[in-house]
Parts: C-alpha cells; sequence; structure tokens
C-alpha cells in the first residue's frame, strides 16, 4: 500500500512537470514607442526606437502602403526612414526567429 500511494505521488508530480514544460510562451511584446522625427523637404519620416536585439524591425504607412524594414543593433536601436505626411498613421512591428509582435501605431506629427 505504501508502495502503491508513492508511485501515485510519482506519477503526479511527473504529470504536473510535463504540463509545465507543455505551457505555451508569451507572446513576443511589439518594440517600445519609437520617435518621428518631423516630415522633412524629401517627404519623409526617420523612426528611431528600441526593440529587441538583433530583431527585424518594420515600418508601414497604413495610407501609402509604403513600407520598410530594418535590422535593430544587438543592443535593440533601430532606425528607418520611410514615406509619410503629417497626419499618417505607421504600423511598426518586430520579428525575432519565427515569432512576431503586434504592431504598435504611431501618428506623425511634426
Amino acid at each position: 500500500m505504501r508502495t502503491r500511494r508513492w508511485f501515485l505521488s510519482a506519477v503526479a508530480a511527473l504529470g504536473l512537470a510535463a504540463v509545465g514544460c507543455q505551457s505555451p510562451t508569451l507572446p513576443l511584446p511589439p518594440p517600445g514607442q519609437p520617435e518621428v522625427s518631423a516630415v522633412s523637404s524629401d517627404g519623409t519620416v526617420t523612426v528611431q526606437g528600441d526593440a529587441m536585439g538583433d530583431a527585424l524591425v518594420f515600418g508601414l504607412n497604413d495610407r501609402t502602403g509604403d513600407g520598410v524594414i530594418a535590422t535593430a543593433s544587438h543592443a535593440g536601436d533601430y532606425r528607418m526612414v520611410i514615406k509619410a505626411q503629417l497626419g499618417d498613421q505607421l504600423e511598426i512591428w518586430q520579428q525575432v526567429g519565427s515569432e512576431t509582435s503586434s504592431p504598435i501605431l504611431v501618428r506623425v506629427k511634426k
């Protein structure tokens, strides 16, 4: 009886450990809120901010459909130049390996 109780306890403990190993991982967070420059004379803005180290960072102008891809440094900082006008909404997101974050939305205000 004692051996059976020990065996059932061991099986239960292993089962809990296996469930813990199969729990889903947290989703990749979006990059931090970037700084957006004023619109330059050539109709572009510079977007710079922080992402995960070595991440691909994507920028998309919702109005024009223009997009750019930048690679964050090992420390996570990135910089991209994208065509935009005052009031345009930009979507910024990052990808690390096969994981893609949800986008953050920023409005061109300057």
